[in-house]
């Protein structure tokens, strides 16, 4: 397991900023890395867990968080694609 800072920045502000870890995946069809954090739930003590497969356009860690953002914008707004 490998720890990384990522800064994600649109337009030269922050959109999200963190720790990620690179864990190495054995035996999985798709992948040889999985990238992996946590984030704090809005107005609660809990906290969401997000796990990206090293694979396909997700070529690093921002991939991966720039990748879960966009699929919360999807889910939000009820798009694809």
């Amino acid at each position: 397991m490998r720890s990384i800072s990522v800064i994600d920045l649109l337009e030269g502000k922050p959109v999200w900023s963190g720790t990620v870890e690179l864990f190495a995946l054995h035996g999985h069809a798709k992948a040889d890395r999985c990238y992996a954090w946590s984030e704090p739930v809005a107005g609660s003590d809990r906290r969401r867990f997000f796990a990206v497969l090293h694979a396909g356009e997700i070529t690093d860690a921002t991939d991966a968080v720039r990748a879960s953002i966009l699929q919360d914008h999807r889910d939000a707004t009820g798009t694809s694609g």
